[in-house]
């Protein structure tokens, strides 16, 4: 009695080893040869790596066998035929990257006795390998993106395989036409089509909508936003299915609602699916899929899932806020850190000095729902559930619920405008003179030493925007916040800190 009772457990477990922020960086930087006569499977391989090469060259077997040494600095080579390899051609393009870092991959169509016999014949020259691995886009994706020693390798793949006539390139040829009335939700689904080699049309309201489809009869498919200025979603459907000189034509709901009620509105309305906000990469494609008739085997969430993340010292400061969930807005984004931060500053921009306004209660219901809709595709999460709560309370007509609400709507709008511009602050303003750092640490500091608020005051007064524009975003939020609850020891380690300011 007394004594715990020990347990010996043992979990067969192992690591995964995860890239590093300088891991993913090589990654991304890699650059690709494809040597190929127009070849099917060239064409393939160069639309779905885009995304992973920082650059891709294309040359003929020719031009390339004339000036080998043009193309020594690239990291990728890929080889293909266009006829059966014969030795004299394999060894010479073999030992023309024997002396380089790169990895070569020799893609033939030629049958397996062959090249089994060939690359016997020419071991002892080269010490080429076959690979035995079945050819997929997965596969070759993989060797762009493996580490280790740079391999030299010959596989075999049959033009006509059932693997290689699904490796085309995500829907290339698909023509969408997206009617979306926010500039982040357009931005957000723009950046997702067009990585999957979809060609997009933009319009911004159902009036627009319905001019499209009119004037022009080369859309495949349709995005429809449900609530949007002029003529809504529901309003602009019925119009088009009405409509006889509209061919049939596919068109999905885009819609931040996520009752049944809504998705049957919809549905009822003349449209075929819905796609809730904020957008489920996965869920699109399928959706996409299935409406637009094409056969994806997962190519394209493999093209997806492929892009590299980039470490970026913003993003980190912003994700230290409740309520914003940085891993998700990222994945919406597509992992794109340049359109995310992008869309981040956007998002500062079309809510400043927010404030919901209920002259126009239709107007208001409106404006709440897009704001759901936005900060859900950036992954803020407490704002788009205050919007929800805030829609439910509209609905229901509780005046006290949307007066607290919209109070809190708008401090917590206010709150991310004011840390994204902080952040994103332009590095524009800088300290003038050597004099003003010297006026700094001799008048300043020792205030701060002595724990006296005038301290705090003055760089309030005369010196808090030179000071935010030296430090990093991390520093900047540190700073901003040592300010307001008067953390002396922080804002001292902070101005000393800085380069020009240390003993």
């Amino acid at each position: 009695l007394g004594v715990g009772t020990e347990f010996c457990v043992t979990l067969p477990l192992k690591t995964n080893k995860k890239l590093s922020i300088e891991d993913s960086v090589k990654i991304k930087n890699r650059t690709l040869l494809i040597i190929h006569d127009e070849s099917k499977l060239g064409n393939v391989i160069r639309d779905n790596n885009s995304n992973i090469a920082s650059d891709i060259v294309e040359t003929n077997a020719e031009a390339y066998l004339k000036n080998p040494t043009d193309f020594s600095s690239l990291d990728i080579v890929f080889y293909i035929p266009e006829t059966r390899l014969s030795k004299e051609k394999l060894v010479r393009v073999y030992n023309s990257f024997m002396t380089t870092n790169s990895s070569v991959f020799i893609l033939s169509i030629d049958n397996d006795d062959n090249i089994y016999s060939l690359v016997d014949n020419v071991s002892c020259e080269t010490n080429i390998k076959v690979s035995k691995k079945e050819l997929t886009i997965e596969y070759i994706s993989d060797l762009i993106t493996r580490n280790g020693t740079p391999s030299k390798e010959v596989m075999i793949y049959n033009e006509n395989n059932s693997n290689l006539s699904r490796m085309k390139p995500c829907f290339v040829g698909a023509h969408i036409l997206l009617a979306e009335d926010n500039e982040i939700n357009q931005e957000i689904v723009h950046e997702i089509l067009t990585r999957l080699k979809i060609k997009v049309t933009i319009v911004e309201n159902g009036k627009e909508a319905i001019s499209a489809l009119r004037s022009a009869n080369n859309f495949d498919l349709v995005l429809m936003d449900c609530q949007m200025p002029e003529i809504d979603g529901y309003q602009a459907t019925k119009i088009i299915r009405e409509d006889p000189s509209i061919d049939r034509i596919p068109i999905l709901a885009l819609t931040a609602n996520v009752l049944q009620s809504d998705s049957k509105k919809a549905l009822d309305s003349g449209m075929d699916a819905v796609i809730h906000k904020p957008i489920v990469i996965s869920e699109l494609i399928n959706t996409l899929s299935k409406w637009l008739g094409y056969d994806l085997d997962s190519l394209c969430n493999h093209v997806l899932k492929k892009v590299e993340l980039e470490g970026s010292e913003q993003l980190q400061a912003l994700s230290q806020l409740e309520g914003v969930d940085i891993e998700n807005g990222l994945m919406i984004s597509n992992g794109n850190y340049e359109l995310y931060e992008k869309l981040l500053q956007s998002f500062s921009k079309q809510f400043a000095n927010f404030e919901i306004r209920f002259v126009d209660k239709e107007q208001a219901a409106r404006n709440v729902h897009t704001l759901k809709g936005a900060s859900g595709n950036l992954g803020f999460t407490q704002v788009q559930e205050i919007c929800l709560a805030l829609e439910t309370a509209l609905r229901t007509r509780n005046t006290q619920e949307i007066d607290e609400l919209s109070k809190l709507l708008t401090l917590k709008i206010n709150e991310l405008q004011s840390v994204i511009d902080e952040i994103f602050l332009p590095r524009k303003i800088k300290i003038k003179s050597f004099l003003d750092l010297q006026k700094l640490k001799n008048d300043i500091l020792p205030l701060l030493n002595s724990y006296d608020v005038m301290g705090i005051v003055k760089i309030d007064n005369d010196y808090r925007s030179a000071i935010v524009e030296q430090l990093s975003p991390q520093d900047r939020l540190s700073f901003n916040r040592a300010m307001k609850t008067y953390n002396f020891e922080e804002i001292i380690h902070l101005i000393k800190s800085l380069d020009s300011i240390k003993e």
